[in-house]
C-alpha cells in the first residue's frame, strides 16, 4: 500500500445511516444516497457502538424509537455510494 494510501484511509470519517421511511415503510433498498445522515465518527469502532445502542433501543418493548431506526448502518464519508443519485 502507498504511503498516501494510507493516509486516505486514516482521514475518512463515518456515518452513521439510516434507511429513509416513507408512510411507515422503511425503504431498506433505497441508494445510500437517500438514506438519512448523522454523525460524522472519527472511526468505525465509534460509528457501530452508536448504531448498537440504537437497534436495541429500537427493538426494545415499548419501544417509541422512529420506524426505520432498526435499519442503520456504518458507512465511510468517501463511499462512492453516498454521491450516487
Amino acid at each position: 500500500m502507498k504511503i498516501t494510501h494510507a493516509a486516505g484511509l486514516l482521514l475518512a470519517a463515518w456515518y452513521l445511516m439510516v434507511a429513509p421511511t416513507t408512510n411507515s415503510k422503511t425503504n431498506v433498498n433505497a441508494p445510500l444516497s437517500q438514506w438519512k445522515q448523522s454523525g460524522p465518527y472519527d472511526n468505525v469502532i465509534d460509528c457501530e457502538a452508536t448504531r448498537n445502542q440504537i437497534v436495541a433501543i429500537a427493538r426494545g418493548v415499548g419501544s417509541n424509537a422512529p420506524a426505520g431506526s432498526i435499519w442503520t448502518r456504518c458507512v465511510s464519508t468517501d463511499d462512492p455510494a453516498l454521491k450516487q443519485k
